[in-house]
């Protein structure tokens, strides 16, 4: 009876009651869930990041449609990789149609809930993590042409999962000073540290590599209005120096959300020096053993390395060795 209670439910909450089969899609739906909270909640960032995803899940998913439909999607696209390396590509298959379901269901609820008047903030945090999850898993082998192709639709391929990190900033401004009070507030509060070493707008270029200093310009009057390079580096240089762990996660992934506004207009059009920068970041992502990440950030560095070895700015090709390493040479050379 419980069983047929869940099944119930499930097609209340996704809408696909009565579409088809009562057991063929509520109980891959709650398998698909099972998974999410077995497994998949323990694969995602960093310590802070499992266990609000697992709660947040537990508390909100049954409350809120679009949230339970992207988190099947994030379950979908993991149990298709897990498919893929036991070579079952016919499971592999169906997790991949059941994933892009999932997520175009919850994409479509999502905009809806957005427009709203009253908004759920651990839902909406929830929902803009997974979001970065999924468009970061979306599509792993980047083509290597990517950069150098100059195909329009090919490169806005290449950046999308960088715009998804800027959706942190719209929902500061619908969520405001209530996205602190939230579930996720811990999370929050890890991307950056007490000292504000993650956020540091300073002026100037006290504490950035040489060799960036150089390649963007910077002088003591540099800042990120007179310099667009200035604040990307400024916020990139902090993750240079700091230890490979599980913990440090939340202070990389907040980079691009935090640099995605000054990233843009320069990433648009294929600009050397800003494509660099983010290489480094890419490669640092790489390191960190996320399965919806670094393969994507593997293929990242090699397309972006292939476009910068043709550029005629002298001073790009001896900083490509730590893109093109994957992030493991040593990074003395850039102080």
């Amino acid at each position: 009876m419980s069983v047929d209670l869940l099944h119930t439910e499930f097609g209340l909450i996704l809408g696909t009651a009565g579409r088809q089969s009562k057991i063929d899609i509520a109980t891959g739906d709650v398998r698909l869930l099972q998974h999410f909270q077995a497994v998949t909640a323990f694969t995602l960032g960093g310590a802070h990041h499992k266990s609000v995803f697992r709660y947040c899940v537990a508390r909100k998913g049954f409350e809120l449609p679009y949230l339970m439909h992207m988190t099947l999607a994030v379950s979908c696209a993991h149990l298709k990789r897990l498919a893929t390396v036991a070579c079952h590509t016919d499971y592999s298959r169906r997790y991949a149609i059941a994933e892009a379901r999932h997520w175009q269901s919850g994409l479509e609820l999502y905009q809806v809930a957005l427009k709203g008047r009253a908004h759920d903030f651990d839902g909406a945090l929830a929902a803009t993590f997974l979001t970065i999850i999924f468009t970061f898993a979306l599509d792993d082998q980047l083509p290597r042409d990517s950069y150098t192709s100059g195909d329009r639709e090919k490169l806005m391929h290449a950046i999308n999962p960088l715009a998804a990190t800027g959706g942190f900033g719209a929902l500061r401004v619908i969520l405001g000073e209530h996205m602190m009070e939230s579930t996720w507030g811990s999370v929050l509060q890890d991307s950056d540290d007490e000292l504000g070493t993650f956020t540091d707008d300073r002026i100037g270029t006290a504490g950035l590599p040489a060799a960036f200093v150089n390649l963007c310009e910077l002088d003591a009057e540099s800042n990120a209005e007179n310099n667009p390079y200035h604040a990307i580096v400024r916020r990139l240089t902090p993750l240079l120096r700091l230890r490979p762990c599980e913990d440090s996660f939340t202070k990389f992934i907040a980079f691009s959300g935090r640099t995605w506004r000054y990233l843009r207009p320069l990433l648009l059009v294929r600009d050397a020096r800003a494509l660099l920068l983010i290489s480094y970041w890419f490669a640092m992502m790489r390191d960190k053993k996320q399965w919806w990440i670094c393969v994507r950030a593997e293929t990242e560095c090699i397309a972006i390395v292939d476009y910068l070895r043709r550029s005629e700015d002298s001073r790009i090709l001896p900083l490509l060795t730590f893109p093109a390493s994957l992030g493991q040479a040593d990074l003395s050379y850039i102080w």
